[in-house]
Order: structure tokens, then sequence, then C-alpha cells
């Protein structure tokens, strides 16, 4: 427990009371030096001070009591292509600048099919089979997985020996059932065409042979003649593209290897019908994929894209994807809509007695021959006018009756927009109501103008102009607003002003209304009150003082008064609180000397389950249970019930017994005398903790156990027992202690020298007749910095010296 709190002491007083007297000083002596008249031709203009949140870089020309705001519009532009594709798989939009967002784009698919193309099956070569007398066939399968037809065929290989062999390239049958090629041959044998150099070998059908959806089997065949040549062909039984593919040697009999496959490329086109999603077909629009939908029909299908996204290109490309071939073509029509909100620049004209007039000066830029614009038309706003004017024409030529206004839109149509054109478009509405709770009609210098006026029932800004008599600008103040929002203007009247009669303007809008308000005062001068009237007139330094200025120091004089009566409230209330506090320490260091014994008993096994004694003698517990549950069926004194927790106290043989009855425990605690309220509300707390942490347990104990040796610090958390163990003194380095901490360190480090002891009990270092509340203070702060701590030794004592407290 720390206690670290001050109170203001009467030197810290005194210092106030001098700095008060010194700034009443340099006040009057400010005032007498004033001079004999006050300065009367100078104008003083406030300052806008940055810092004021409410300051806004709103820019505005206030003129003969016209006040002109920039605006910033927002409109939005709308912009359509549609066309056709014919043969092709992608599209490519210029859309000129990246500010464009697609909202729409659809497209209507037809006739997909495929051109031919070369798909090479393998083409690394890391090894080789030879063709000769004794190895009359080598072959390699062949996958299609839709209906494909071949116009070419390409092999890697050589002849080390030429000669006249009769040699064929042949597409065969394929035995699923023992991976084998059969009998059947598809379309015409192809002679060998192959010479000395390691190559690709060409090798074309004269009709295009087309076949369905399966396998079959690519053979260099020279079964049943007499080969005299030698003729390689290559495999790759490494890395090949094709890992599941066989390849087959004939040496009098099939042999067949997996995963070497033999080079070769073929030239076919994919002639099956298909729906979009056999092919898994999307459309890459600039790095994402979407879904080309299914239709009724094969060959033909939709993408339809309705959510807006935002491709952040001056190129919108679309790429037709699919799982089988890139060759890919398709007819296609398609509809494209883009938008984009654009901001455009602009001003409000606000001026009494008149409807606010409004102008926006907008910057088309037109993309494809569907081009046109969108703006909000608010309800406020009325007389609407269109104007534009090309290229180098003088006049405006009003282009109204061309836009549409529906659903509180203005429409400015494709056709009305043409190029190279300048834009005006006017509008009006009418003054906003502005209630005004207006400043007094006369003023002094000195004085300070205040006003208040409540805002329309919309965010906006308030611009506040204050003019003199001439129309000068005197001072000026921009607040932002909530809706119906009382907004509090102020500024401080210049000691040197004229008699004059000024007028506040309050100007107020937002992007769709505005208006104005008006006041005006007079501004008065009083006469000078003479200060020293036995002075003579011709003295020139005889002083004379403004009443503003005897306010301002009668002002200061209370002021000073206030805070000398606010400190004697405050010294009297840090010593009632000091007085509080030390009573309350005495009192906890009271109960924990007074405390014997401490016993928690089973509720409803009876089972002392845990004990801890302070006096150096135990007691039985069952024999104290035994008695309170006796004579609590007679009825004894309820200290009360505190948190759902029933304590129970009873006067027993010098000694105070307190039972607390909880949920599934007893709580015991002996003292030797009755304990102070906060005692009572610590044991409360403690009753909580151990029905929280232990309660289950203790509802189904049967027999003694170790299970609640943990208690130990919940009492030491809750009741401070710590102040009751034996301690020990832990490093002292690098701390901060008070002087109080490092007398009491010193002592009980005394203490166990001259016992000659490992320990100490804390009531040996307090010897006066009563308990010093700073003493019990500093005791819990070294505890609580642990350089006091539990010892615990193999011989612990079993007593605790006592002590007679009052």
């Amino acid at each position: 427990m720390r206690f670290s709190g001050r109170y203001l002491g009467f030197n810290q007083l005194h210092r106030r009371m001098r700095f008060i007297l010194f700034l009443i000083s340099i006040f009057l002596l400010g005032s007498f030096t004033y001079g004999k008249y006050l300065t009367q031709n100078s104008t003083s203009i406030t300052a806008l001070h940055a810092s004021d949140p409410f300051i806004t870089s709103s820019e505005f020309i206030y003129t003969n009591d016209v006040l002109n705001i920039s605006q910033i519009f927002q409109l939005l532009e709308t912009s359509e292509d549609n066309g056709t594709i014919l043969n092709n798989n992608s599209l490519i939009f210029d859309l000129e600048t990246s500010r464009w967002n697609v909202s729409q784009l659809e497209c209507n698919i037809t006739d997909i099919s495929f051109t031919n193309s070369i798909k090479t099956i393998e083409d690394n070569s890391q090894n080789s089979y030879v063709l000769y007398q004794n190895r009359d066939v080598l072959g390699v399968q062949i996958d299609l997985p839709v209906r494909t037809k071949i116009y070419k065929i390409w092999i890697y290989g050589e002849v080390l020996n030429q000669e006249d062999d009769s040699i064929d390239l042949q597409i065969n049958g394929y035995n699923s059932a023992n991976h084998f090629p059969n009998s059947t041959v598809y379309g015409e044998k192809i002679a060998l065409n192959m010479s000395s150099e390691e190559n690709w070998y060409l090798h074309e059908f004269s009709t295009p042979l087309e076949l369905p959806k399966g396998n079959y089997s690519l053979l260099l065949n020279g079964f049943g003649t007499e080969l005299e040549g030698y003729y390689r062909w290559y495999y790759n039984d490494v890395d090949p593209h094709y890992s599941e593919l066989y390849s087959w040697r004939h040496e009098n009999q099939w042999y067949k290897t997996q995963g070497a496959p033999f080079l070769y490329k073929l030239e076919q086109q994919i002639v099956d019908d298909f729906y979009p999603s056999e092919l898994n077909m999307s459309a890459d629009i600039n790095g994402k994929n979407h879904t080309i939908e299914d239709t009724t029909e094969k060959n033909t299908g939709n993408l339809h894209i309705t959510e807006g996204f935002f491709p952040n290109t001056t190129k919108l490309s679309i790429f037709l994807k699919n799982n089988l071939s890139d060759t890919l073509k398709v007819n296609l029509s398609y509809l494209l809509r883009l938008t984009n909100h654009f901001t455009s620049v602009g001003n409000i004209i606000i001026k009494l007695n008149s409807n606010n007039e409004w102008h926006l000066y907008p910057e088309f830029n037109r993309l494809f021959d569907n081009y046109s614009v969108i703006f909000e038309y608010p309800r406020s706003w009325s007389d609407l006018s269109l104007f534009r004017k090309n290229g180098n024409e003088t006049e405006w030529q009003n282009v109204t009756h061309q836009i549409y206004i529906t659903n509180e839109f203005v429409t400015i149509p494709n056709n009305t927009i043409t190029p190279d054109t300048k834009w005006n478009i006017s509008v009006t509405s009418p003054l906003i109501d502005l209630p005004l709770d207006p400043p007094n009609p006369e003023y002094e210098p000195g004085q300070v103008l205040q006003f208040s006026v409540l805002s329309p029932n919309s965010y906006g800004n308030f611009t506040f102009i204050l003019v003199n008599s001439t129309g000068a600008k005197i001072s000026q103040k921009i607040k932002q607003n909530l809706p119906e929002e009382l907004i509090y203007f102020s500024y401080s009247i210049s000691l040197d002003v004229q008699k004059d009669v000024w007028r506040g303007f309050i100007f107020w809008n937002n992007a769709t209304d505005g208006g104005v308000q008006v006041f005006s005062f007079k501004i008065i001068i009083s006469e000078k009150i003479v200060i020293f009237p036995n002075f003579s007139p011709s003295n020139t330094n005889y002083i004379r003082i403004n009443p503003v200025q005897i306010s301002l120091l009668l002002g200061i004089i209370l002021f000073a008064i206030g805070i000398i009566l606010t400190s004697f409230i405050g010294i009297l209330k840090k010593k009632n609180k000091n007085g509080t506090y030390k009573q309350e320490i005495k009192s906890k260091a009271i109960d924990l000397l007074n405390l014997k014994d401490l016993i928690v008993i089973a509720k409803d096994s009876g089972l002392n389950v845990y004990e801890e004694h302070y006096s150096g003698r135990k007691i039985d517990p069952a024999l104290i249970s035994g008695f309170l549950d006796a004579i609590r069926a007679f009825g004894i004194e309820m200290t009360g019930d505190r948190q759902n927790t029933q304590l129970f106290s009873l006067e027993y043989k010098n000694s105070t017994v307190l039972m607390s009855e909880f949920k599934s425990f007893r709580l015991i605690l002996i003292l030797k005398e009755k304990p102070s309220s906060y005692f009572l509300d610590r044991i409360t707390a403690l009753s909580h903790e151990i029905e929280k942490n232990y309660g289950d347990k203790l509802r189904t104990i049967s027999h003694n156990n170790n299970a609640f040796f943990g208690i130990h610090e919940l009492i030491k958390k809750n009741l401070g027992t710590s102040f009751l163990l034996p301690l020990k003194i832990n490093t002292t380095k690098n701390l901060n202690l008070n002087p109080l901490e490092k007398e009491l360190l010193s002592k009980s480090k005394r203490f166990m020298k001259e016992n000659n002891l490992d320990y100490f009990f804390v009531s040996f270092l307090v010897f006066e007749e009563e308990i010093n509340a700073k003493h019990v203070e500093a005791i819990f702060s070294l505890i609580e910095k642990k350089i006091f701590s539990q010892w615990i030794g193999t011989e612990a004592p079993t007593f605790r010296a006592g002590r007679k407290c009052r």
C-alpha cells in the first residue's frame, strides 16, 4: 500500500498571492502610463486563428454586401460503346484516361470454334531407340481429349545407315486393357521422311485425319520387312511433359514403358461442339477472370457484368480463355457502359432581399460516340439554364431546351455536347431563414460583441463579415455547423475605435442552399474618469482611465480573492482527507496485529481445509467450529449481510470470534479485539475469492488434502497478512527509497544482526506506545517493492511477539 498525495502548504499559497499581486501591479502600471488621450484614428481587424477547428479554407469575395463563394460541384459523366467482333478472341477498348469505372459489360458470343494449332507432346531429347532388323516397330501413345482433326505429324530423329527400307509412319488403335497398340489403322500410312541429320521431320496427311475423343498409337512401322538400315527416334525418360503416356518397341514381342514418350508434335484442330462450361471458358479482364455463361445451344455463351469495377487503366483488355487450346475464335456483339464522377468549379452569390444565384462551369471530355452528363437537381433549385459557347464564339448560346429534368436529375444528352465547348449552368434558389439572436444595439471600445445564430437542418458553413459605416471589412470568420446547431460568434472591439455604426453580415451556405442575415449596432465613446483631479490641466502627463479599465481591474481583484478562498478550502479538504487516510492506515495495522487465528472449514463435510495461526499457539479447529454451530442455533449477534456473505460475531474469553458463512464454506477468524468496518469489508472480499477459486472443490471434498494451499495467497492479497509473516530483506541496489523507508530498512538489518536471525517481524520495528501511520505506510511500501518478503526457513518460528496497540 502506497500513499503519494500532497497538500497545498502556506508557502505555496504565499507564492500564488505574490504572483496575483504582481499581475495587478503590471495592470496598474500600464494604466497610469497610458497617456493623456486615447488614440482615436486607427482601425482594428481581428486576425483569424489558424488553430480554430471551425476555420475552413473556403474561398470567397465580399463586395458591397454581396458574398461570392467558390464552390465545387460533382457531376456524373457516362459513355457507351457497342459493336461486333468477328473471328477473334479478344477485345481492347481505348479509354484515353484511367478515370473511368465500368458499370456494365454485355457480350453475346456465338460460333465458338478453334483454328489449327501445333501441339508439342514432347520436345526434350534425353535418350533414343534405334529401329533395325531385330527391333522393327517403335511407338508412342496419342491422347485426344476431344474430337480432333490431325493435319501433320513431326518426329525427332535421324538415320544412322540409309538403306532402301520400307518404313511407314501410321496411326493405329489402342488397347486400353493392356496399354498396347492394336492392329486397326486410321487414315493413310505415310512413308518415313528422315535423313542423317538429327532434327524434326514433317509427315503430312494428304487428307486431314479426323479422330473422335480417345487414345491412339503413333507407330514407326518396319514390321514384315528385312530392315537393312538403322533409324533412331529420340525419347525423354527424365522430365517428360506428359508422364502418363506409354511408349513401345517390338522385338519379336511388344515391350512397353510408361513415362518415356518419343518426341513428336501434331498440327491439329479441335472440331467438337461445346458449351462454354465444358471448356471452363472465361473472360480475362485486366487480370481478373469472369465466367462465360452457357446458353441453350452449344458453341454460344454470354458474359454479364453489372457490378461496377474500376480497371484503373487507359486500356480495357478482354481476352477469352479456355482449358483446351489458345486458338479459340468467336463471333460476338458487345455493350460497354462507363461512368465517372468528376468535379466542376462554380460559385454561389448570396445577397440581401434576392434569390441566390448558382453557376457551374464544367469541362466535358467526350469518349465514344454516345456520351452524356448527369447531375443532381435539388428541390430548392429553380430557373435552370444551360449555355454553351463553341470555339471562338463570343455569345453564349442557350440550349436549355435540349436537356432533360427527371427525378431530381438533369441530363445533358449526347447530341447537345459538342467538342471544344465552354459551358455555363445557371440556377437560382430562395434564401434560407437564419434565426438570429442579435447583439446589443450599442458597444463601447474594449467590449466584446457576442451573438448567436441557429443553423438550418443540414451541414454547412457560416461566414461572418463585420464592416464599418464606409463598408470597409473589419473582421471575418468562418465556422462549420452541424444540423440545427446554435453557433456563437464574438469579436473584441479595439480600444482605439471611433464613434461609428457597424454592420454584421451572417452568410450561410452548403452545396445546395444559402442564406443571409444582417444586424447593425453603434460604437459609442463614454466620458473619461479623472483619477487624480488635483493635477494641473497644463500638465500633459495627468492620468485618465477609461471605465472599461476600471471594470477589468475590479475583475482581476475579484479573481485573486477567488483563488485565495479556493486555496484555503483546498487546504482544509486536503487536511481532512489526510487525517482520514492516516486513520485507515492505523486501523488496518491494528486489525492485523489483533489477528490470532484464521480457519477455513468446508460446510457440507465439516472438514478443516486450511488454517493459519499468528499468535504462537494452535487451537482445535473442530472445537471452535462445533462451538460456533451450537451457539448459532440459539441466535447470536449478526454483524451484517455483506454482499450475500453472512458475518456472525461472538465475544468469548477476551477474544472476538468472527464467522463468515458463505455458499460452500465457513471462514473463522479469532482476534484479540473487535475489528474495524474496513477489516469486515476485506473479509467479505476474501470470501468471494475463495468461493470463486475453490467453491467446486469445497463442495466435493471428502477427506483432508493439499489442494487448498493457494488460499494463503488470497489471504495475503485481501488482508495484507504479509505484515504479520516472518520477513527477510532482499537486495536494495538501485532502489529509490524515501528517508523513512531507509530508516526502517536499517533498523531491520540491525535487529537481525544483534539477534543472529535471518528474519524479523514487523512488530519488532514498531516500538512507540501508539501505532504510527507513517511507519505502517512505509512498511507496506517496502513489502510492495519486494524489499521485504516472506521468509521461509527450516526452523520457521511458531510464534509472533505481540504488543499492546491503542
